[in-house]
């Protein structure tokens, strides 16, 4: 089984989807309870961009695999990002809650894309000034990451902090605020920073060229 298994996730990183589907299906012909062969699929669809039919799977799971599935926390924060993703915020909120918990239960220091996880979905969630205390916290020892300056700057604009915004702008290490450029959603977040400290010419020069990729 676990060959097969592994069989099935090498198809599906190369992309052979159709071949990866059938043979998760084949193992759970075989065994209707395999939870690896259902984090599988689930797993293989969220990839595929069919994250619609990856919920109707996640309800198709016997209940002691689901439960089972349950107990993984990498399996939680992408069920989170499905129904994120399909505008469902607050099934996602208990999915990484539950994460998180497994995580502290354990005594272990959360993974940071789970941070920015929850940090990005308190941001959706109107939960802006939670989302700035771990962005900000997250940065202090990785300020080379692209989504925690994005983010944090997001919550400060969403807040109202645009002075602050402004100066955080200014903090960003030069080499990540290169690869941040062409970034259209950093560029929107950027204008409106720069249009709410009275920038107008800054603000209409990025949103002229936001214009211009789309």
């Amino acid at each position: 089984a676990d060959t097969l298994l592994q069989y099935a996730q090498t198809l599906g990183q190369n992309r052979h989807y159709a071949q990866a589907e059938s043979v998760y299906q084949a193992m759970l012909n075989r065994d209707p309870e395999n939870v690896s062969a259902w984090q599988g699929r689930v797993s293989l669809l969220h990839q595929m961009g069919r994250d619609p039919d990856a919920i109707t799977m996640v309800e198709r799971m016997p209940p002691q695999a689901y439960d089972e599935a349950l107990s993984d926390p990498n399996f939680l924060a992408m069920l989170a990002a499905i129904y994120q993703g399909q505008n469902h915020p607050d099934v996602a909120q208990g999915f990484l809650e539950r994460a998180v918990r497994i995580y502290e239960a354990d005594a272990k220091a959360l993974p940071i894309p789970l941070q920015l996880q929850v940090a990005g979905l308190d941001l959706e969630r109107n939960h802006a000034d939670a989302a700035y205390r771990i962005y900000r916290s997250v940065l202090m020892d990785h300020p080379e990451l692209l989504d925690g300056w994005k983010g944090l700057l997001a919550a400060l604009h969403k807040t109202g902090h645009d002075a602050d915004a402004l100066a955080q702008l200014e903090q960003i290490p030069p080499d990540v605020k290169k690869q941040l450029d062409p970034d259209v959603e950093f560029e929107q977040t950027e204008a409106s920073i720069y249009a709410a400290n009275g920038n107008v010419r800054a603000a209409l020069g990025l949103v002229t060229h936001v214009e211009e990729v789309y």
